[in-house]
């Protein structure tokens, strides 16, 4: 009965590497393009229909958070084909891969492979993610320098969101979705009165606290009127100097941040080298 077992495991295995191969040799850029030929929400293949199934079925935790972060990678121009449910369906292989490894063939490396196979889309959109919104963050400043700079010049703030919905990356994306949000919805884009503006609750839903913050201020800065130029000028002012605070103190962290990094591939390594040596002569006199 193992044999059978280990014979399916085989074939099971050698169609997986086979078609993941054909999948990295045809998308030679980056392995998360590979990837996406499981999780491609046009192909709606097997792999996302039980990624479906397991999301829709079972107790899981709420996956929007994972969403909004899918949805930021996008934005950025990363993982466009990758849905939740294909994420969810190769981590599902993932652990049934390794655990069938473990328990059936006894072999810790099948098991450690699953694991990797689990983790890796929901690593790969994490790691997507978090670069946008470090790039949106980044960029905060020069968008209330050039708000204040339209404003200053008489124009509309409206004009000004649709001068920055032209910027390339996901600035400019997150600024087409809230004029597109206020175009569907038929609602203003700034508050007013009882209105929630489009642009505040567009930016709100994205998840990230600073750009939660900022578009809060734009859309006070909105109702001011003529006055509004020289807030936004002061919350320009106010997003530098905390920029600058923020830079400073990742500089002074920088050597705590690559303790690790040093210690794991550098003084491990080095130490290894020399103490095995040293020991398998130790032992070889005996």
């Amino acid at each position: 009965m193992i044999g059978v077992l280990a014979l399916l495991a085989a074939v099971f295995g050698a169609a997986a590497v086979g078609i993941f191969s054909y999948r990295l040799l045809n998308a030679p850029a980056a392995p998360s393009r590979a990837m996406g030929g499981f999780l491609g929400r046009q192909s709606q293949g097997a792999v996302n229909r039980l990624g479906g199934i397991v999301v829709t079925r079972l107790p899981l935790a709420s996956l929007d958070a994972w969403r909004r972060r899918l949805h930021w990678a996008q934005i950025n121009g990363a993982l466009e084909d990758w849905t939740i449910e294909g994420a969810v369906g190769v981590s599902v292989l993932g652990v049934l891969g390794g655990l069938f490894g473990i328990l059936v063939l006894r072999n810790t490396m099948l098991g450690l492979a699953g694991a990797i196979i689990a983790a890796y889309p929901f690593v790969q959109i994490h790691a997507e993610s978090e670069t946008a919104m470090r790039l949106v963050r980044r960029t905060l400043p020069e968008v209330a320098a050039m708000l204040a700079a339209e404003l200053a010049a008489g124009n509309a703030v409206e004009r000004a969101v649709a001068l920055l919905a032209t910027w390339p990356g996901p600035v400019g994306a997150v600024m087409r979705e809230a004029l597109e949000e206020s175009q569907r919805t038929g609602r203003p884009l700034f508050s007013r009165g009882a209105v929630r503006g489009a642009f505040v609750e567009q930016l709100s839903e994205l998840g990230e606290p600073a750009l939660a913050t900022f578009a809060s201020q734009v859309d006070l800065v909105a109702s001011k009127g003529a006055a509004g130029a020289g807030l936004m000028a002061s919350i320009a002012s106010t997003l530098a100097q905390d920029y600058y605070g923020e830079v400073l103190i990742r500089s002074e962290n920088l050597d705590n941040q690559l303790t690790v990094p040093a210690v794991l591939f550098f003084f491990l390594p080095l130490l290894v080298l020399i103490v095995v040596p040293l020991v398998l002569s130790a032992l070889s006199s005996f």
